[in-house]
């Protein structure tokens, strides 16, 4: 998973420097541990999952599936255009660039 986000990360960049001459405009958004029905199936079959999985979390919870779409809105907004090339971590500071 790393990997691949590494690599996702890598294109943003060279598309948003590539592009945004032309006015178009990249963004990514790196989700961290997300609260979703899947996730919580996973929860059901695993009581202690959520748990394991919090503790790694330094904010204290996992994010509410709203707030990777609300970063995603904001970038969908035109409000950051300079931002173009960034990816923004939505992830309670278990990772922090």
């Amino acid at each position: 998973m790393c990997s691949v986000q590494g690599c996702n990360g890598i294109a943003n960049q060279d598309l948003g420097r590539a592009y945004s001459g032309n006015g178009i405009y990249t963004y990514g958004v790196a989700p961290g541990f997300v609260l979703t029905d899947m996730t919580q199936s996973e929860f059901d079959h695993d009581p202690t999952l959520r748990q394991r999985l919090i503790n790694e979390i330094l904010y204290g919870e996992a994010a509410p599936a709203e707030e990777i779409a609300n970063a995603i809105c904001f970038f969908a907004s035109g409000l950051a255009t300079h931002a173009t090339g960034q990816t923004l971590d939505v992830n309670g500071a278990s990772y922090v660039r």
